[in-house]
């Protein structure tokens, strides 16, 4: 009679640091091997995800997970988010760092810029 053989939770696919914008959309992967086959639990602050905007959908019998946020939000979305595999044997964590830019990040604005020095910055084209 064989012993049975158990192995904890190994990674396969760890999920990356992601930086989104207000209104768009995060997607983080997780994937694990192990037997007996681990599953995968998502955390925000240590605590399970749950709510509307937050979608994990598994795949591999539940030995792997997307997490999708949708619309992102800042500030509260703004945090580390947790891929927690686990079986029988063992528990295994990794975290990843989700930031998110307000939508008007990148547009730079002089108010005291005017017009006349704006176009003196450029040829002007007759």
């Amino acid at each position: 009679m064989d012993a049975m053989r158990t192995a904890p939770p190994k990674f396969l696919r760890t999920p990356n640091d992601q930086t989104g914008v207000q209104g768009g959309v995060a997607s983080f992967i997780c994937q694990a091997t192990g037997d007996p086959r681990p599953k995968i639990v998502w955390n925000k602050k240590g605590k399970k995800v749950s709510n509307q905007r937050f979608e994990v959908i598994d795949f591999d019998d539940g030995s792997g997970s997307v997490l999708r946020i949708q619309p992102l939000r800042t500030p509260r979305d703004e945090a580390i988010y947790e891929c927690v595999a686990s079986n029988t044997v063992g528990e295994l964590t990794a975290s990843t760092r989700l930031t998110v830019l307000r939508g008007r990040c990148c547009f730079l604005h002089n108010r005291n810029a005017n017009s006349s020095s704006f176009n003196s910055q450029f040829p002007q084209l007759t």
